[in-house]
């Protein structure tokens, strides 16, 4: 049961990463390649 949800919860923290990854990716090319903090620094 524990393995299971730690399985669950890598998957997501995976996901937000990749979500992050892509969100500041879209970010530097709208605003030209301005510099922009990720939205992970924000969080955490």
């Amino acid at each position: 049961m524990v393995h299971q949800n730690l399985q669950r919860v890598l998957r997501v923290s995976a996901v937000i990463d990749f979500v992050e990854q892509v969100f500041s990716r879209e970010q530097h090319r709208l605003r030209g390649g301005a510099l922009n903090p990720p939205p992970s620094a924000m969080l955490r």
